[in-house]
């Protein structure tokens, strides 16, 4: 059996329901401005949220008697790829004998969350008495990985059974609620408490036997770590289950380098007279970018899209140790906007700087959907802001683009990226062509340490302020011919 049962998207709203249901208010599933900064780039779903939804729509698609309880016995569940929100995913059944059933989360064709499970069914006597107490705690745990060896504690069940049937109604009926609260309890556990605010929830096995003493707490412990990965293994129960759970201890926002320390890497001067405008340079190599020119003695001007705070963060970075920078939003789709605010500051400038660029997603099949979205940043956002700057003024320009390793090493699981990436490059030499007063630089960028490079496994030998220090000087060096 292989069918798609129901498709949808999440939005931030059903972030805000689950996490008062779970009690699970980790920032990563909640705050759009602070995801930006994080491993993902984004606000990603509760990975239990998937789960008790894929269980909603499963049992909502059976005829079964809903005069009996069902208990889930055991489940098994891996969490491959982080669940967007506003995108669309399906869930597919790919089995279902007796009470064993095997179902899949995919966006497209790629598998998010891999769900087995079996359960049966109980006496509705059983749901008589439910814990009913409201979790108040909304603010994780700040631990570092050290603090997680053989770190053990209690969890507290707790159920809203009035909260949980407006979006569950089937599972809230059918499903015992001790069972429900210790599954959203995982979620929980992982976001709040261990490893708590710099968490990701990998994999769950879960167990759960006949009991009748209805144990309201749970007790976790931590029974192996594995420090090169950041691999954290969590030992979970109580009277009537058993839970095994894997979590990643997830890094912290990559910090670039404060602007007093680039300057010490930087002639005062040797920018000076000089005017850039950064396009993405609230953060990442736009950031790192705009310190270096700022700190040769250049005027300097970022631009945001949604990170304002970022962009004042950098901007005050540099005009406090009295160098100069200002900064404007943008959006790729609409340049004449943005050169509107930027002539209110300068009247053209002097070199561009192309960092705008969304999240950066690993996809193991062509994605037709991020490619789009890559196109209209690289090649269509690109095309639109050189076109609408000329409209305006004819002057000599030098513009970096950065383009990506990636085409040289041709990796399939990026091959929606390197493919937009690779028509930005044909437009890049198609623009040096046809106009004699720009020249584009294109660099295929290794691999470095940004926030837009972060990464469970990966470790970057490639320095990103000396590699940028290196191409804003070859890029300042250039004589258009």
């Amino acid at each position: 059996m292989n069918n798609v049962l129901v498709s949808r998207k999440f939005y931030l709203s059903d972030q805000k329901y689950f996490a008062r249901l779970s009690g699970d208010y980790n920032l990563m599933h909640l705050n759009p401005i602070s995801s930006r900064r994080e491993l993902y780039g984004n606000v990603v779903v509760h990975g239990i949220h998937a789960v008790v939804w894929m269980l909603e729509v499963f049992f909502g698609a059976q005829k079964s008697n809903r005069d009996n309880l069902i208990d889930i016995v055991s489940l098994d569940v891996q969490f491959l790829s982080p669940i967007y929100l506003n995108k669309v995913v399906n869930i597919r059944l790919i089995s279902s004998e007796g009470n064993n059933v095997h179902l899949q989360l995919l966006q497209a064709e790629q598998v998010l969350v891999e769900l087995y499970f079996s359960f049966c069914s109980r006496l509705a006597v059983r749901k008589v008495k439910i814990c009913s107490n409201i979790c108040e705690n909304k603010n994780p745990m700040d631990l570092t990985f050290d603090q997680l060896r053989n770190k053990e504690g209690t969890l507290e069940l707790f159920f809203e059974a009035n909260v949980a049937k407006k979006k569950f109604p089937v599972l809230t009926q059918i499903l015992n609620l001790f069972c429900f609260a210790e599954i959203l309890a995982m979620t929980r556990l992982v976001g709040m408490h261990c490893p708590g605010m710099c968490s990701i929830f990998s994999a769950l096995k879960f167990k759960n036997y006949e009991d009748k003493s209805q144990d309201k707490h749970l007790t976790y412990k931590v029974v192996k770590i594995h420090d090169k990965f950041k691999l954290v293994k969590i030992n979970v129960e109580n009277s009537s289950l058993f839970a095994e759970i894997e979590a990643f201890y997830r890094p912290m926002p990559y910090q670039q380098l404060f602007f007093k320390d680039v300057i010490r890497h930087v002639k005062s001067d040797e920018f000076s007279g000089k005017t850039s405008l950064v396009l993405g340079g609230s953060r990442g190599l736009g950031e790192i970018t705009a310190k270096i020119f700022a700190g040769g003695g250049g005027k300097v001007v970022i631009t945001y899209h949604k990170g304002v705070e970022d962009a004042k963060r950098v901007r005050n970075e540099i005009k406090d140790a009295g160098f100069d920078c200002e900064y404007i939003s943008y959006d790729v789709n609409r340049p004449d906007d943005m050169l509107d605010r930027l002539a209110k500051i300068t009247s053209g400038v002097d070199y561009i700087f192309f960092f705008a660029t969304p999240k950066i997603a690993k996809s193991s099949i062509f994605n037709m959907d991020n490619f789009k979205l890559y196109n209209s940043y690289y090649v269509d956002g690109f095309y639109k802001i050189y076109k609408s700057y000329r409209t305006r003024y004819n002057n000599d320009i030098k513009i970096f683009y950065p383009s990506t390793v990636y085409l040289d090493e041709k990796a399939l699981d990026f091959g929606d990226y390197i493919s937009a990436k690779y028509a930005a490059e044909i437009l890049c030499e198609q623009i040096q062509k046809i106009d004699r007063r720009i020249y584009v630089l294109v660099k295929r960028l290794p691999r470095m340490a940004t926030d837009q490079t972060q990464s469970l496994t990966r470790h970057f030998s490639e320095n990103a302020f000396e590699f940028m220090l290196k191409t804003v000087r070859e890029l300042n060096a250039l004589k258009l011919v």
